[in-house]
């Protein structure tokens, strides 16, 4: 990230039976309960949140706190750690950041904090005639060949079909008899976006 910034787990906390049985409990894998350390109960670890007498946060140890879940994915960014519900994550306390810093995504991996890997592309629709549409008179002839001496059951879902989409099981098939007519390059002409 470019910014000289000290990182400390305080762990991966799971939920356990606590003496309360209407609330939630988190331990962390050294079997130090969550509470007990923002409370400053855990031997050799201070404090981490500091309220006032009407329970409002006041300071913490670090700048910035971060909740990341079991892959690794930065989910939380806060400044008041007692507002962090650590169920099946791992804690970060994070100094020479700011929250500004930090977004939900970004990726906690080796001991540093990466940035968010780019979003997959948002699916798109193609009307199922397009393609047809798109293909010369020859090409339309040859890949109907294909079609009918394709199964009963693609050809019934393709049928029933309005639209055609890239992560399904109907495109795939679909793409599979157009490449085996056309080829790589043209069906990816015939498949483009509308």
């Amino acid at each position: 990230m470019g910014i000289a910034m000290k990182i400390k787990s305080y762990g991966h906390f799971t939920p356990y039976q606590g003496d309360v049985a209407a609330y939630a409990f988190f331990r962390n894998e050294h079997g130090h309960d969550w509470y007990d350390l923002q409370r400053g109960k855990v031997a050799g670890i201070g404090k981490l949140v500091e309220l006032g007498p009407k329970g409002a946060f006041v300071k913490s140890p670090h700048a910035v706190w971060l909740v990341v879940d079991p892959e690794g994915r930065v989910i939380n960014v806060e400044v008041d750690p007692s507002r962090i519900v650590p169920r099946d994550k791992t804690v970060l306390g994070i100094d020479g950041a700011s929250p500004g810093d930090f977004s939900a995504g970004m990726i906690f991996q080796g001991g540093q904090i990466l940035p968010a890997p780019p979003a997959p592309p948002a699916p798109y629709y193609i009307n199922k005639e397009t393609p047809w549409m798109r293909m010369t008179d020859e090409e339309a002839e040859a890949v109907d060949v294909a079609y009918n001496a394709a199964s009963v059951r693609f050809r019934q879902s393709y049928n029933s079909a309005v639209s055609l989409r890239p992560d399904t099981a109907l495109w795939d098939e679909w793409r599979t008899i157009l490449v085996g007519v056309l080829g790589e390059p043209r069906t990816d002409q015939l498949l483009e976006r509308e």
